[in-house]
């Protein structure tokens, strides 16, 4: 099989993955619980059918499919954001205070993940560059800031709430915060081969990370089911007094949060 024609029925894969996965989501009612997670699918189903004909038609150097990328990438951004917001609340949907505190923390470790791959990439980024790699590969770094600042937020998330505090979650939510991290992962990781190679095996590239996204659609597809609402209470090694002990200063911190964030508030509106 051609690169050209393995590249097509990846894309058709992947329309096909997300097409489903938002279907299934919308039949069994689970997008009221995840919504920005239901619209990203959508938007993802109507993005690849556009990049699908652009490739056939245009080519996938040609100057449309870049302006589409070009506007494609930084609206996933939004989506990627809203997405692991959405989850984190979900997560920590009985402690409002400690979601705050990581929204702001994810919003910083983001922001630290972006200058720092922008300042890592703008040696690459030389005046003598055409204005279209130029543009390609700043975009290409803050993307791999935003796919790495996730993976990195994800993941302490769920180092936290697997080795440190037991907070029951149901199995869907496990399983979405485990595949979106390793989505993200597999983002970041295309980003920086993408800027390490100089975009001479982009293509080879995006055809991984088009297979691997379209593997993580599937699983989402097969994985995500109404049962895996359910939460399941499972008792620690260590007993049930040590759960109890950990349960109770998540709610203590979780309630100091709370009243320094309405102290904060009542400040602000005296003033």
């Amino acid at each position: 099989m051609s690169s050209a024609a393995l590249v097509f029925w990846l894309q058709i894969a992947a329309i096909a993955g997300c097409g489903l996965t938002g279907f299934a989501l919308y039949r069994t009612h689970l997008y009221t619980r995840y919504r920005w997670f239901f619209w990203y699918f959508l938007f993802r189903v109507f993005d690849n059918i556009a990049a699908t004909c652009f490739i056939q038609f245009m080519g996938v150097k040609s100057t449309q499919y870049f302006y589409l990328w070009v506007i494609v990438t930084p609206t996933c951004w939004i989506f990627y954001v809203a997405v692991v917001l959405e989850l984190y609340r979900l997560i920590l949907a009985k402690h409002p205070g400690l979601y705050t505190l990581g929204q702001w923390g994810m919003y910083l470790g983001m922001t630290v993940s972006v200058a720092f791959s922008l300042i890592t990439l703008l040696p690459r980024i030389s005046s003598t560059l055409p204005a279209r790699s130029q543009r390609m590969y700043q975009i290409l770094a803050v993307d791999r800031g935003v796919n790495f600042g996730l993976a990195v937020f994800l993941l302490l998330t769920v180092f936290c709430l697997t080795f440190l505090y037991p907070v029951p979650l149901s199995r869907n939510v496990k399983l979405h915060a485990v595949l979106y991290t390793l989505f993200f992962l597999g983002g970041s990781l295309g980003s920086l081969l993408h800027t390490f190679f100089n975009l001479r095996y982009a293509d080879s590239i995006d055809t991984a990370f088009l297979a691997f996204s379209s593997v993580c659609t599937f699983m989402w597809f097969f994985l995500l089911t109404p049962k895996g609402e359910e939460v399941h209470v499972r008792l620690p090694k260590l007993g049930p007094e040590y759960e109890a002990r950990l349960l109770e200063q998540i709610e203590s911190l979780n309630t100091t949060l709370m009243k320094v964030s309405r102290s904060e508030a009542r400040t602000t509106s005296v003033r």
